[in-house]
């Protein structure tokens, strides 16, 4: 009996009861959303010391990647995508056992999103860094253009560790988006001078304009005072012709 036949059929309570909830027992055939859901099933069920975590981990990753093809499902999400989503539940082995089952640590899923931008995205640092070491790809842009160091700059305001991480990891911070803006445009919306003096030393463009006419000063006045000084000390411009 395989590992997916064993969590379908083993008598488990702990497991049963989560197959059941996630409409997977009885079911015949694993189609590709019910692999999806039972991905995410298996780093829930890392966590219930009765299942041989390591020993399943690897049977059913084995056969997710070898006997069944899985690759993507209609979100255009992988493993990756769910495990750093899920991360919570999840250790680094598994991103390991991923990563040498030959999953994609630059794939996108429908909206252009790698596993890193989604771990930007959830202020995720410790994942961050696992798929930064791991060789991903740091100036990647999803389908709006924005790359992970944007990403971290309009969903991480209540920290600064991973954008602080990807400036030492060299990323680039002058892409921009399909508006025309760049990392530093967010910055003056909610981030503190702090970090726009490290984006300046690191090399960022502060005299250009998005596809609105919009200034990083400009959208410093409207909405951060705290970055103005900041900006004007460097020959920021609030008007470029």
């Amino acid at each position: 009996m395989n590992y997916l036949e064993y969590y379908k059929h083993k008598e488990n309570l702990n497991v049963i009861k989560y197959l059941k909830q996630y409409n997977l027992y009885n079911e015949g055939n694993f189609k590709s959303e019910e692999i999806k859901r039972l991905i995410c099933l298996i780093i829930k069920n890392l966590r219930l010391t009765k299942l041989k975590r390591q020993e399943i981990l690897e049977s059913v990753l084995k056969e997710l990647f070898e006997n069944y093809r899985y690759d993507r499902d209609y979100e255009g999400e992988t493993p990756l995508h769910k495990a750093y989503i899920q991360y919570r539940y999840c250790k680094k082995y598994i991103i390991d056992k991923l990563l040498k089952r030959g999953a994609n640590i630059n794939a996108k899923d429908n909206e252009g999103e790698t596993p890193l931008i989604i771990a930007c995205k959830y202020g995720n640092e410790k994942v961050v860094k696992v798929l930064v070491d791991y060789g991903a790809d740091i100036n990647k842009q999803d389908n709006e253009g924005y790359t992970p160091i944007f990403i971290a700059c309009r969903f991480s305001r209540t920290g600064i560790n991973i954008i602080d991480y990807l400036v030492s990891k060299k990323a680039d911070l002058n892409i921009p988006n399909n508006e025309s803006k760049t990392p530093i445009f967010e910055l003056c919306l909610f981030k503190s001078e702090y970090i726009v003096n490290a984006f300046i030393e690191n090399g960022v463009k502060i005299n250009i304009i998005n596809n609105n006419g919009d200034t990083p000063l400009k959208m410093g006045y409207l909405y951060n005072k705290y970055v103005i000084n900041c900006l004007i000390d460097h020959s920021a411009k609030y008007y470029i012709e």
